[in-house]
């Protein structure tokens, strides 16, 4: 294989990631909406099966991975693309951590105070 080449398997992989990235958006935006502290521990402990998956798959995209299949590349514009993701993804994770201090009963409480202002401003 040439060093522009990826495995077939790295590239079903690599357009997985993509799949593994909106599977966590939407466990966040239901972590936001559980009505129960059982209910958000539990989502969580998917988010963070999410993030370990996405982040030793890139690992393994850039490195290599056995276990995984994954053969890693040494092209430079296929390692130039996995650090755009690789960046994206730090922005994105951080977003994620912001999302897990989420307290539901501060934003009911914030809610609350906006409804009364609101009243009090009409």
């Amino acid at each position: 294989m040439n060093t522009n080449q990826v495995s077939i398997t790295d590239l079903n992989t690599a357009g997985g990631q993509r799949m593994r990235a909106y599977r966590t958006a939407f466990l966040a935006n239901n972590f936001r909406a559980a009505a129960t502290e059982v209910e958000r521990k539990a989502i969580w402990a998917e988010i963070e099966v999410q993030i370990a998956a996405f982040e030793g798959i890139q690992a393994g995209l850039h490195s290599g991975d056995a276990s995984r299949g994954l053969k890693g590349s040494s092209s430079p514009a296929v390692l130039a693309a996995l650090d755009v993701t690789d960046s994206t993804w730090a922005d994105y994770k951080a977003q994620l951590t912001l999302v897990s201090t989420y307290n539901s009963s501060a934003s009911d409480g914030l809610g609350e105070s906006a409804s009364s202002y609101n009243q009090m401003a009409s």
